[in-house]
């Protein structure tokens, strides 16, 4: 039980510590976040700086423990290649072109040769002078319009697409947007880990 209990921490800190340490955009003011849970999970975030601009992904796996770990890892390292292959062509590449190559290794790796049934909601930004281009499927983004002094509910961030990893055949270009960043807005991120909290008291 202990060599168990000390092997999970192990997971636990290698998938805390791929987590970019530090993201960085010039003309922002960013911050980043995530509480280590007390078991391995499938949520993360990842930032990927590119000379076609910055990409971003946030999503999280289904369920918990090991396996889910274990697909976020894979969903990263996908999330990743796709970009730095596409620059090593002399190309960008579109958030929705992204999410088509992450389902395809999902698929492949995850579905058929582990045989998981997990899944992945995921979400992946292309900004660039302030243009964001998302796509994908995973939570309601926010967004604050400083010159409005309006928040704003980005549901084109949620159900537009097929998670990742349900089938190969998914083309998510349909759930592609775009939106304008402009001085002083604020834009908002996030995993189920904020919205299914509970403060300790309610729970009795």
């Amino acid at each position: 039980k202990n060599r168990l209990q000390g092997e999970m921490d192990i997971a636990r800190n290698i998938q805390m510590s791929i987590l970019p340490k530090k993201i960085e955009i010039e003309g922002y003011d960013i911050a980043a976040y995530m509480e280590k849970a007390t078991e391995v999970g499938g949520d993360a975030y990842d930032f990927v700086k590119s000379k076609f601009g910055n990409f971003i992904g946030i999503g999280d796996v289904s369920g918990h423990g090991l396996p889910s770990g274990i697909t976020a890892l894979i969903q990263q390292a996908a999330f990743e290649s796709s970009i730095f292959t596409a620059e090593v062509f002399g190309m960008s590449i579109w958030p929705f072109q992204i999410y088509n190559i992450v389902n395809r290794v999902l698929c492949l790796l995850n579905s058929e040769r582990i045989g998981s049934d997990k899944f992945v909601t995921q979400n992946y930004i292309h900004e660039k002078d302030g243009e964001i281009i998302h796509a994908g499927a995973h939570e309601i983004a926010i967004l604050y319009k400083h010159k409005k002094n309006k928040i704003v509910r980005l549901n084109d961030f949620a159900k537009k697409s097929a998670f990742l990893g349900l089938s190969p055949l998914i083309n998510s270009k349909a759930s592609q947007g775009r939106f304008i960043m402009e001085s002083g807005d604020i834009f908002v991120l996030y995993t189920d880990g904020i919205i299914e909290a509970r403060d300790h008291f309610l729970k009795q």
